[in-house]
């Protein structure tokens, strides 16, 4: 699970704008702290006090959350450098296929709830963690909504993640956008998967 979440924090950096908080436009939310409206960081008061345990719990559960964290990310990508790396084996690289396959395969206004049903069996999984699995896919832009923007070869900024604006849509961003229409992209998935 956490090598899978280090892939999506990975994907979400890659093309981060160098910049401070203090330097770029910001909201003030009801807490109080400021949020980045470039990257969608909080500003604390006090970070030191900042609890990275549920932030260290997902990633071993579920392969994690809070995709568009950068301290999410950081903690991610800094833990990740300490772990040892594992080669693909050909059952990996055949669950893959069959990921991809059935991602290729959904109708034209599928979504991501649907592909989400479809993988059941795929591969030994709950629905959270093919939930997340389909979320990092997005993020790498392997799952690339047409006609929005992504991480992959750019860095959407936090104030142009749209939502679609339906309440019962809690898929991140840009997952929450992709439609069997869209189906895999060939470009993003040989940048990151170059041996599939």
């Amino acid at each position: 699970m956490d090598l899978r979440s280090a892939l999506g924090s990975y994907a979400f950096v890659s093309n981060f704008p160098q910049h401070e908080i203090a330097t770029t436009p910001a909201s003030i939310v009801l807490s109080g702290a400021r949020r980045c409206n470039w990257c969608g960081f909080y500003e604390f008061q006090n970070p030191a006090k900042l609890d990275l345990n549920p932030l260290n719990f997902g990633r071993h559960k579920w392969g994690g959350v809070s995709r568009d964290n950068p301290v999410y990310a950081w903690l991610d990508l800094s833990l990740f450098r300490a772990e040892a790396l594992q080669n693909p084996t050909a059952s990996d690289k055949q669950i893959m296929h069959q990921i991809l396959k059935t991602a290729r395969s959904m109708e034209t206004n599928a979504t991501a709830s649907s592909l989400e049903k479809a993988l059941t069996g795929v591969f030994k999984s709950s629905k959270a963690e093919r939930r997340v699995l389909i979320e990092i896919l997005a993020i790498c832009g392997v799952l690339q909504p047409k006609g929005r923007g992504g991480y992959f070869a750019e860095f959407t900024l936090a104030c142009e993640r749209e939502h679609t604006g339906q309440h019962f849509n809690d898929w991140s961003y840009p997952a929450t956008w992709w439609r069997g229409s869209d189906g895999v992209s060939e470009t993003a998935l040989a940048a990151y998967f170059p041996d599939l």
